[in-house]
């Protein structure tokens, strides 16, 4: 809607027509006051959402350490996301970051891709169809963040587990 709004309000001057020539000008002056409005906005918005932070959730540039910082509230038993104000890294070797929600959802995206591609490469291997039903319960689980993947009936067969996880580390 707003490239409707921009393509109206930067319309040319003769098409918005008045015969007396200061109302026209004052016209043509809110409608282009309104225009570079609008644009301000809409780059203002586009910034700020590509710094949206995730509290608590600090990274390091060069080690690439994840750290997560947590509040714990011992008064009402609960724990809260810490800061996301930068500090020295653990390791020593640069600051700690905070991280955005882009950067988290990128690497979640990988992540997941990652996953989907060795499922893939895992229904081609010699498992049994009850096998592939836990692996393909589980990826669908991490898709939906959801832990009902613990619950499957088999996930509590250990050996079927470990083959799953061995499996599923990155090579």
């Amino acid at each position: 809607m707003s490239e409707i709004m921009m393509g109206v309000l930067r319309m040319p001057d003769d098409l918005f027509w008045s015969e007396d020539p200061i109302t026209r000008a004052q016209h043509n002056s809110i409608r282009k006051e309104a225009a570079d409005a609008l644009a301000a906005a809409e780059a203002r918005i586009a910034e700020m959402e590509s710094q949206v932070l995730l509290p608590g959730v600090m990274r390091c540039a060069k080690c690439d350490l994840r750290l997560l910082r947590t509040n714990l509230n011992l008064a009402s038993g609960t724990a809260t996301a810490g800061h996301s104000k930068t500090g020295p890294c653990p390791n020593g070797c640069r600051p700690l970051w905070p991280v955005t929600e882009r950067e988290e959802r990128k690497e979640l995206q990988v992540l997941v891709d990652k996953y989907h591609d060795r499922i893939a490469e895992l229904e081609k291997s010699s498992f049994t169809q009850e096998e592939l039903n836990i692996i393909r319960q589980w990826h669908n689980a991490v898709q939906d963040r959801s832990p009902d993947y613990l619950n499957a009936d088999g996930f509590d067969d250990q050996r079927v587990f470990r083959k799953v996880s061995a499996l599923l580390e990155p090579k």
